[in-house]
């Protein structure tokens, strides 16, 4: 019974802590939020109204929704922020409206031509070979218990 008790003391405890450390660091440190990416005409548009689109950084595994989908695959860094994504990146094949699966294709295949990526304040920007911003998010700030 009281090892029980310790472990959840233990659990909780590392998880306070790891809040209340300050600003995170790193592709793994939060969720991200896709708002604006490289269109075929080559401009930066917002995501659609009433779509989401997310992504993931896990221990070399990318993972999040594409506004209809799911997406998964794997990735790389390097020095410098180099960033590459390898190329089998798999996803679910829902039905979607024809603007959000036009945005979806898009964004996918913005992925495949990553090569670094910035980190600035609360903002993730994936650029490619030129150093041109080809998709832009901001981290989504993790559900917190208040008042428990």
């Amino acid at each position: 019974m009281y090892k029980k008790v310790i472990l959840a003391i233990l659990f909780f405890t590392s998880g306070i802590s790891m809040a209340a450390d300050g600003p995170l660091h790193g592709l793994e440190a939060s969720d991200w939020r896709l708002g604006r990416y490289l269109d075929a005409a080559d401009q930066m548009v917002a995501v659609l109204a009433d779509t989401t689109v997310t992504a993931r950084f896990m221990g070399g595994k990318l993972s999040g929704g594409a506004g209809c989908n799911r997406y998964f695959g794997s990735y790389t860094t390097g020095t410098d922020n180099q960033l590459s994504f390898l190329p089998n990146i798999g996803a679910t094949m829902m039905a979607c409206a024809p603007p959000v699966a036009e945005q979806e294709r898009q964004y996918l295949d913005r992925l495949s031509v990553v090569v670094a990526f910035q980190l600035e304040g609360g903002s993730l920007r994936l650029l490619d070979k030129d150093h041109q911003t080809v998709l832009e998010y901001t981290a989504v700030k993790p559900l917190t218990l208040e008042n428990t």
